[in-house]
């Protein structure tokens, strides 16, 4: 929103990000007019990152500010830096000022919403679900010839899909307890516990 203040009147702006991960990130606020870019550093307050249930975050940041009649026409920005951006994330209010005799109704301490929330939500929502959501893999049943002589050595594959991030850790075992062909384990003895075989597999992970 552009709000239309008097002059000396106070206002405090709200920037409300929605929809990042991970919770880390950084904001800033500015004033640019005709002479530069100004950053500032006072009467602003952020509050922490909430979790949401669908696993991102959310924070508020607002900054109560008065300004002179040099201050007409300048803009106010909120700047958000994140892993997930490329460059910074900027959204801006102009102020207009004007004399005290042309406020009619307003009052001295309204409260102006800068909107950016459904532009954030919606930046950091696609980066979310493409690039950063955890996905659990998804496991084949055991695939294992089904004659196999003794001595002879046997091929195992066990396909893994649909996870996310690309980093995995497989491990093979062989479980002792079964005596003999057929036999039934006794559920007793821990899988980490049986005889590690990882050593002897080999492993291709493709997107």
């Amino acid at each position: 929103m552009n709000p239309s203040l008097m002059f000396g009147e106070s206002k405090t702006f709200l920037c409300d990000l929605t929809g990042f991960y991970p919770e880390d990130l950084e904001i800033s606020w500015f004033k640019r007019s005709q002479d530069g870019e100004l950053g500032l550093s006072e009467n602003i307050c952020t509050g922490l990152p909430v979790l949401e249930d669908n696993g991102t975050f959310r924070v508020s940041s607002q900054i109560s500010a008065a300004f002179s009649e040099d201050d007409a026409g300048v803009f106010l920005i909120c700047e958000v830096r994140h892993e997930s951006l490329r460059s910074p994330l900027r959204s801006s209010s102009t102020v207009y000022l004007m004399a005290r005799g042309e406020a009619q109704g307003s009052t001295a301490a309204t409260v102006s919403i800068v909107v950016c929330t459904v532009l954030l939500a919606i930046i950091f929502g696609i980066l979310y679900q493409r690039f950063l959501a955890k996905v659990p893999p998804l496991m084949s049943q055991l695939i294992i010839p089904e004659l196999n002589s003794a001595g002879e050595k046997m091929v195992a594959v066990c396909n893994i899909s649909g996870f996310r991030p690309r980093t995995i850790d497989i491990c093979w075992y062989i479980d002792k307890s079964m005596k003999e062909a057929g036999a039934e384990t006794s559920g007793k003895e821990p899988l980490l516990s049986a005889a590690d075989i990882t050593g002897q597999a080999s492993h291709s992970v493709s997107k």
